[in-house]
């Protein structure tokens, strides 16, 4: 998929904006609906921080940093507590990233740069 410059503006600035709108309420949805919280293995450990980021410093940019951190910190985590990686034995999550966390982190970085 190919977009020229201003439709791409268009798709980022929107993207801004829902950030902006609905990321608490997304938090709250997400913890209510699946359980999961930040420390549990899931997405919700690079959504959380790159939230909070976007919160406090108002960057797209501080939010993907933090979200990136936040998916590499899952690798460290022996237990998936939640989501579909409690389904799967211990040993093989050791130094794997969360591919929820990591797909957060993607879509912040790939919005940092087209900014």
């Amino acid at each position: 998929l190919l977009l020229q410059e201003d439709q791409l503006e268009v798709l980022v600035q929107l993207a801004l904006l829902l950030l902006r709108e609905l990321g608490p309420a997304t938090r709250g949805r997400c913890r209510e609906g699946g359980g999961a919280q930040r420390g549990d293995r899931t997405l919700l450990d690079a959504l959380i921080p790159a939230l909070e980021a976007w919160q406090a410093q108002g960057t797209v940019q501080a939010a993907a940093d933090a979200a990136r951190r936040g998916a590499e910190h899952t690798a460290t985590l022996a237990q998936a507590r939640a989501g579909r990686a409690a389904y799967v034995p211990d040993t093989a999550l050791q130094g794997v990233v969360d591919p929820g966390a990591e797909a957060v982190a993607r879509v912040f970085e790939t919005l940092a740069r087209c900014l």
